[in-house]
């Protein structure tokens, strides 16, 4: 039997608590916004379900093809959040969200290629977890990079914009300290840092939130 280890159960409450928002967005949602807000739901499941699958191996090569498809996921992630941002805000920035998409297709045209992760490393007796390199490491900083310019864009225009639209921008702010803060902890072990990969614990309390 497959070992359940946190990280396994993490990838199936991360799942569970995805998978509604999901449905309830496209089921709903009629407005471009929620379409490509429902993209970033989708690649939060892909994550989730490619976390279950991790969690409950320890070969190497095993390990190294799953993150190769599900890290494809987490950089799409804080790509479309920007897009949601854009058009919330109303914000004509093209160069800003192509250059987004464009930097996200080529890393997860690396990530498929296997250029981002060298080896896997045993966390805690627990699982097996993908070591990044320096290529990696640019993909990370480029995530953050998306996620401040969002909650830059976002923050600017919470001042001018109606109660309705403040309301949206509020719950959004909540994705900063638990869903994109919170997020954070499944890159440390793959950048060295010996901690646990608690991450989708905490983007899982933001959808139930939400």
């Amino acid at each position: 039997m497959p070992q359940l280890s946190l990280f396994t159960i993490s990838g199936i409450l991360l799942t569970l608590t995805s998978l509604p928002s999901l449905l309830l967005v496209l089921i709903k949602g009629t407005t471009k916004t929620t379409k490509v807000y429902a993209l970033q739901l989708a690649c939060v499941l892909g994550w989730g379900i490619g976390s279950i699958f991790m969690g409950t191996r320890l070969n190497e090569e095993d390990i190294l093809q799953i993150i190769r498809m599900s890290f494809s996921f987490v950089i799409l992630i804080p790509v479309f959040f920007l897009h949601v941002a854009i058009l919330i805000t109303k914000n004509k920035s093209p160069f800003i969200l192509y250059l987004s998409y464009a930097q996200a297709f080529l890393y997860i045209l690396m990530s498929l290629r296997g250029d981002l992760f060298n080896s896997t490393k045993i966390l805690f007796n627990s699982i097996a977890y993908p070591q990044g390199n320096t290529l990696f490491f640019s993909s990370f900083v480029l995530w953050i990079i998306n996620v401040v310019i969002s909650h830059y864009k976002l923050a600017q225009y919470y001042k001018i914009s109606n109660e309705q639209e403040k309301t949206q921008i509020k719950i959004l702010f909540l994705g900063i300290p638990i869903g994109f803060g919170g997020g954070l902890f499944n890159f440390l072990p793959a950048l060295g840092i010996n901690t646990y990969p608690s991450g989708n614990f905490f983007i899982s309390i933001y959808y139930i939130i939400v």
